[in-house]
């Protein structure tokens, strides 16, 4: 980026905080700066990231998923304590992150319960 100071380069795209932050009711600037840095450190996607945990947030929310599936996590919206844990699980595939990390519509056939029909998807 011509012209830009050496700080500034690597802010995140607006589309980038869009999806995990409005998305997922997490509003923590520096909670968010991280989980575009992880995701960035994954090669993980930030708008499909922020996508997958916000559809995991409003099925556990709605009832489509319980703290079994997961793995203790309260993923309600706002919650700013499972943001970088989600990402690091979608980046390992481990728990919930193995599903989230396949994307919404296969974690909506997954979890069944009408969670593409219900308007989730």
């Amino acid at each position: 980026m011509a012209g830009a100071s050496r700080e500034h380069q690597n802010l995140p795209e607006y589309e980038s905080l869009a999806a995990l932050g409005a998305y997922t009711g997490i509003g923590n600037i520096e909670l968010l700066l991280k989980a575009n840095q992880l995701c960035t450190d994954f090669t993980l996607d930030t708008v499909s990231t922020g996508a997958a945990i916000a559809f995991a947030m409003d099925c556990f929310e709605k009832g489509f998923i319980t703290m079994q599936h997961t793995g203790g996590l309260e993923l309600r919206f706002g919650n700013d304590d499972v943001m970088l844990t989600l990402i690091e699980s979608i980046a390992y595939r481990e728990g919930i992150g193995k599903i989230l990390a396949e994307g919404v519509s296969r974690a909506a056939l997954i979890w069944g319960n009408d969670t593409s029909a219900g308007g989730l998807i």
